[in-house]
């Protein structure tokens, strides 16, 4: 009996770790990738202060095959930006502007950097900083390469 509940109580922590990585219930939007059986999950976008907007998301890659991310998700065309988010960026339609990730004074996104590739069955957790749209931009469309972009994403404080 005792080791009936041991077994029970360890399926049950496994279970929980298992949702807790994979962000499950957390997203506030999901976008489908190009490959199949991938995704990303937003879960959140928040205005950092009065300039900064710090969004969080999560590659999902549900595949039998690994998700390479080398220059996948950075800004087409910078060596420097391998294996980084750089080429996420937002798009305030109402103000029609398009904000691109942050950049330090060396040129260096302001994002996840030393990014590796995404396991079968596997996910990442990836973050990068953006200008703050102005306060009147309540929404934008977020778009991560190789991932459908994600319309009407609320901006949080």
């Amino acid at each position: 009996m005792r080791s009936v509940s041991l077994v029970l109580s360890l399926a049950l922590v496994v279970l929980s770790l298992a949702s807790t990585s994979s962000g499950a219930g957390k997203a506030l939007a999901t976008a489908d990738g190009e490959a199949p059986d991938t995704r990303a999950e937003i879960t959140e976008l928040k205005r950092t202060g009065t300039d900064q907007v710090m969004l969080r998301f999560t590659i999902v890659n549900e595949s039998t095959k690994p998700f390479p991310v080398g220059e996948r998700l950075a800004e087409p065309g910078a060596i420097k930006d391998f294996a980084t988010v750089s080429g996420v960026h937002l798009l305030d339609t109402a103000n029609k502007k398009k904000h691109f990730v942050l950049r330090d004074s060396e040129g260096k996104c302001v994002c996840s950097a030393g990014v590796k590739d995404v396991r079968a069955k596997e996910s990442i957790n990836v973050w990068a900083r953006f200008p703050a749209p102005p306060d009147s931009a309540q929404k934008v469309t977020v778009v991560i390469p190789r991932f459908v972009p994600v319309d009407d994403v609320a901006i949080s404080r």
